[in-house]
């Protein structure tokens, strides 16, 4: 069974004579000329299906936890007063030690639906360690310096089988990190990201990479790769994040022989010319490829595939 994609298949929706006959017979000929011009869609199992709902439950909770904590700190704030900055497990707690007894009567069922929430996303994040757990291709995805259990599985689920695609290049495009195109003739603009596929992982994939590029990130060779892109001006950091969204490379997806290995705690020389183990880097474009670097670390670390 053939499954279209529906917006890719405009013939068909914007059509102002849409009827089930209609319809049946367009796609019949869009199928018996080139299945590609429907751009089939694959399901996800369900048992895919099912852990990515608890990723997609975790996160509905954690915006509610965000608009109760953002409106009790609102409330106080009208009579002077700070909650505690960082949210935890006992924020609400902690916040309705510190407020006056004028305001323990507006805010005590709020904080407590706070602390309730934070019980049910660490319930969440417990069910997400164990579904990790079941799927030993995450050892990869998490060994990159910024990236964690959480979004090592939504990557893995979203994606499904790694084997329809063919290129790497493939995965970027189809969470909607590739470039837009509107060329015509002599004109070729430069367009932002499609922002096409999964908005959830694509978030996730973007908050990594300000993990590994801001000043907290740990040192290694994907680091400075990015660093050296942006250059040392004002607005360095999200320059490289753009050209990160937009050169993305999904780089823990074994495709065969493309690409080469790159182990992600290497470091860089000081004049950016040698890797810490005297392999030759090749800078090209954008991205890295290395021409000689074991599949693992010295530590243990796997290497990965750009």
């Amino acid at each position: 069974m053939i499954v279209a994609n529906a917006r890719q298949v405009k013939w068909i929706t914007a059509s102002d004579q849409k009827n089930d006959r209609a319809d049946a017979r367009k796609l019949a000929l869009l199928a018996r000329a080139d299945v590609r011009l429907l751009s089939p869609v694959e399901h996800r199992s369900a048992e895919q299906q099912g852990e990515l709902g608890v990723i997609r439950a975790r996160d509905a909770v954690v915006r509610a936890r965000t608009l109760l904590v953002n409106a009790a700190r609102g409330i106080a704030k009208g009579f002077g007063q700070r909650l505690p900055v960082t949210v935890t497990a006992t924020f609400g707690k902690r916040a309705l030690a510190m407020v006056p007894p004028i305001l323990k009567a507006a805010l005590e069922g709020l904080l407590a639906q706070i602390d309730g929430l934070g019980r049910q996303i660490q319930d969440y994040e417990d069910r997400i360690a164990q579904a990790g757990a079941q799927h030993p291709e995450l050892e990869r995805l998490v060994s990159i310096p910024g990236v964690g259990t959480l979004t090592a599985l939504t990557f893995v689920l979203t994606l499904g089988r790694a084997e329809r695609f063919a290129h790497s290049r493939d995965v970027a495009g189809y969470v909607g990190l590739r470039p837009k195109q509107k060329q015509s003739g002599t004109q070729d603009p430069q367009l932002g990201i499609s922002k096409s596929g999964d908005k959830y992982l694509r978030k996730l994939l973007v908050q990594c990479a300000h993990h590994i590029l801001e000043h907290w990130g740990r040192d290694s060779a994907l680091r400075q790769w990015g660093l050296a892109k942006s250059g040392s001006a004002k607005g360095a950091t999200k320059r490289a994040i753009g050209r990160w969204r937009g050169n993305w490379r999904c780089c823990c997806i074994d495709c065969g022989s493309v690409g080469s290995f790159i182990n992600p705690f290497l470091k860089w020389s000081e004049d950016l010319g040698r890797w810490n183990n005297g392999a030759e880097p090749e800078l090209s474009g954008d991205c890295v490829r290395v021409l000689e670097l074991p599949a693992r670390g010295t530590d243990g670390s796997a290497g990965l595939r750009l």
